[in-house]
């Protein structure tokens, strides 16, 4: 009876062994990856120009969802067929915009940038309107014209080209 154990014996050691070395090698990989990680954000946060390369990337990020090829081509295409489609870009061009903000918010937060992001929002306020009025179902005969979004956009581009100039104080 002995002899039957010990084979049953054998592979359940076998087993916990691999488990071991694969929990060793998990282990390790996650260590390795948390080294690098805390070392790439201490880069980040000694690097000066950090926060202000955030900034630029996400004003032209802000400008590509809402400008002409983006939201303004979403906007004309939904005026034209009142596809759903259409309607649910321009809701996710929208919410794109609307990230794009609270990044820039959070990279001055120390307030360091004349970045205005508040009123960068005031002026998105009436894409975010739009597209939350198509996105109910709503056909385009309430909606507003496409020029008075492009003069909006023309508003917002002028001001995301001076928060692009503004140089940190």
């Amino acid at each position: 009876m002995a002899k039957r154990r010990r084979p049953a014996l054998k592979a359940a050691n076998r087993r916990i062994l691999a488990a071991a070395f694969l929990s060793f090698g998990l282990l390790g990989a996650a260590a390795a990856f948390a080294i690098g990680y805390a070392g790439a954000l201490r880069l980040g946060a000694a690097d000066p120009q950090a926060a202000a390369n955030i900034r630029i990337a996400m004003l032209q990020r802000l400008d590509a969802s809402l400008g002409y090829e983006g939201y303004l081509r979403a906007y004309r295409a939904f005026l034209e067929t009142s596809d759903s489609n259409a309607a649910a870009d321009l809701r996710r061009l929208s919410d794109d915009a609307e990230a794009s903000l609270n990044v820039l918010q959070r990279a001055n937060a120390s307030g360091t940038f004349r970045t205005d992001t508040e009123l960068l929002r005031r002026l998105t306020a009436p894409f975010r309107r739009t597209a939350l009025f198509t996105a109910s179902g709503n056909t385009p005969a309430g909606l507003p014209p496409l020029t008075a979004l492009e003069r909006d956009y023309a508003q917002l581009k002028s001001e995301i080209a001076k928060a692009s100039d503004a140089r940190s104080e």
